[in-house]
């Protein structure tokens, strides 16, 4: 059994929140999360490599997976039509590209991926160069779904927006469960507990942890495992006992200035416009929440 449906993203918009209630419905199958099959990370290995994913499905209605690598890799698309064919459904979750890009770059620079400002990205200092660090041209969601439409029509894709879909998971959710034809009748769990953003309590030492665990990952276990998903998985393993140890401060997280917001807000007018054409939905909470800066 392959998947007959796929949330793609986006990015630091509820998909891991959104995998753990949807592994409770018994009508769902759901693999581990962030396979990245139809991405460049592991399409290289072949569908038999795929289908293996999924050797554990045991008759439910729906099989499913959860890459948000997929909305922004401009092939992902194609590929996924290539092997699972017309039939897939689309559940994507969107969120204000503009908080979006910044708690995307918050995350890589809390795990020590990225020390460069913010803002470096928004003033054209660095160019594009690592797909996954390119947390502003993530956020054209348009852009993104038009590469999927090219495939699939509308009616194959259910859109929530994120902001209404943390205050209402419930409803939410059952508007899912409809879309994918399977029993919105279900118990669920909603009390998840999430990682929001947050400072270290103790940054020098953290800025030492991520030293270590830097040497550890490039001398040992790069020489040690030669797949990729072996090395992301021993390297996790290492950074939550190193860094994640250590204390979260009582500090408020950095906020965007209210300059690089209104650059952003800005940068996003266009696609937005674009996008709830698509969508057919009135996307003015994300330039009230831009402006405000909430």
């Amino acid at each position: 059994m392959l998947p007959n449906f796929i949330c793609p993203g986006a990015m630091k918009s509820g998909t891991t929140t959104l995998y753990r209630l949807l592994k409770q419905h018994p009508d769902i199958y759901l693999p581990k999360k962030e396979i990245r099959f139809f991405s460049d990370d592991n399409w290289h290995k072949g569908i038999d490599w795929y289908t293996d994913l999924f050797n554990k499905y045991n008759g439910q209605k729906v099989a499913g997976e959860i890459s948000p690598q997929y909305m922004y890799n401009a092939e992902a698309a194609e590929r996924i039509y290539q092997v699972l064919g017309p039939d897939v459904k689309f559940v994507f979750l969107l969120r204000n590209p503009v908080k979006r890009a910044y708690s995307d770059y918050r995350m890589h620079k809390r795990i020590g991926l990225d020390d460069k400002p913010f803002e470096a990205y928004i003033e054209g200092d660095i160019p594009p160069w690592r797909e996954d660090l390119d947390f502003i041209y993530k956020g054209l969601y348009a852009q993104q779904i038009q590469r999927f439409l090219k495939y699939y029509p509308r009616t194959n894709m259910k859109f929530v927006i994120f902001e209404e879909f943390i205050r209402n998971q419930e409803y939410y959710l059952k508007e899912i469960f409809d879309f994918l034809g399977i029993d919105r009748d279900v118990e669920i769990n909603y009390d998840l507990h999430e990682n929001p953003d947050f400072v270290f309590k103790h940054e020098r030492l953290r800025r030492a942890e991520l030293r270590i665990a830097s040497f550890i990952q490039k001398y040992f276990i790069r020489k040690i495992y030669k797949d990729k998903d072996t090395r992301i998985e021993k390297y996790s393993i290492l950074w939550h006992s190193l860094v994640v140890s250590n204390e979260r401060s009582d500090k408020m997280t950095p906020k965007l200035s209210g300059r690089t917001m209104e650059i952003l807000h800005n940068f996003y007018q266009e696609d937005i416009s674009e996008l709830e054409a698509i969508i057919g939905q009135n996307l003015d909470i994300w330039r009230r929440d831009s402006k405000s800066g909430e």
